[in-house]
């Protein structure tokens, strides 16, 4: 329960803050509804298919990251570097995510079956190069986002300090407090390559009403790790966008 609520607290203030972008996610979750409402009621098979295709279509978007490109490995196939700075000094958790990333991405059967591989590499950035005049104390309370743009020359960043996890796409992962699992983790790191979340996320009420607002969501759009991070796997599709974004461009 406390998951729960603290998962719902942040979204729920994400809302507040993001008003006019929730709202445009809102039409999505009006279009799930109607799918539930058509499947309830036995409504026509092809109708339903027909919007079940339309929302995964606007839901499952991709932007290429800028200045990734992937690499021929000898023999054949191809990898893609991928370079993530950290504050993170727990050495045992940044090789359980290095690991729930090559589980995820290198070793599914999509990868293996294009010889495609994800290398993951950390850079460490401390936390007194982060804060030059006084680390903050233990327990402070500080602005993620402030905190986001004290990385120097880092396009790509995980950090921790969050009340929940998130992530933004081709930018950084934010952690929260709670346990997250590896296949979490690939979900999260998914977005620094490029893909939004498979599944629709709005919410009910009205931000500053008097009962403030409810987060809705719909899982289960697609079978894939960025629609269902608990047990998605990388699929054909991601492997072949990864592959159409990346290959062939020059490094600058």
């Amino acid at each position: 329960m406390e998951d729960n609520l603290t998962y719902h607290k942040y979204w729920q203030k994400a809302v507040v803050q993001h008003a006019e972008y929730f709202r445009k996610k809102n039409k999505w979750v009006a279009m799930a509804r109607e799918i539930n409402t058509l499947v309830t009621n036995n409504g026509p098979a092809d109708e339903i298919a027909m919007l079940r295709q339309q929302l995964i279509e606007n839901m499952t978007l991709f932007k290429p990251t800028p200045d990734l490109h992937t690499s021929n490995i000898e023999g054949g196939g191809l990898v893609l570097p991928v370079t993530v700075c950290t504050d993170i000094e727990d050495l045992a958790f940044l090789q359980v995510f290095l690991e729930g990333v090559q589980e995820a991405f290198s070793l599914s059967t999509a990868a293996r079956a294009k010889q495609f591989a994800v290398d993951l590499k950390w850079r460490f950035i401390s936390a007194d190069t982060l804060y030059p005049v006084g680390v903050p104390n233990h327990g402070t309370k500080i602005n993620m986002d402030a905190h986001r743009t004290l990385f120097p020359d880092c396009p790509l960043v995980l950090t921790t300090g969050d009340s929940s996890h998130n992530a933004l796409v081709g930018s950084r992962i934010f952690l929260g407090t709670r346990p997250v699992s590896r296949r979490t983790l690939a979900h999260e790191f998914g977005h620094l390559l490029g893909f939004e979340d498979a599944y629709v996320r709005g919410f009910d009420g009205e931000p500053g009403g008097p009962y403030g607002v409810v987060i809705v969501e719909w899982t289960g759009l697609t079978d894939d790790l960025m629609g269902n991070s608990g047990s998605g796997e990388v699929s054909e599709a991601m492997v072949s966008t990864l592959i159409t974004a990346y290959e062939g461009m020059a490094e600058e």
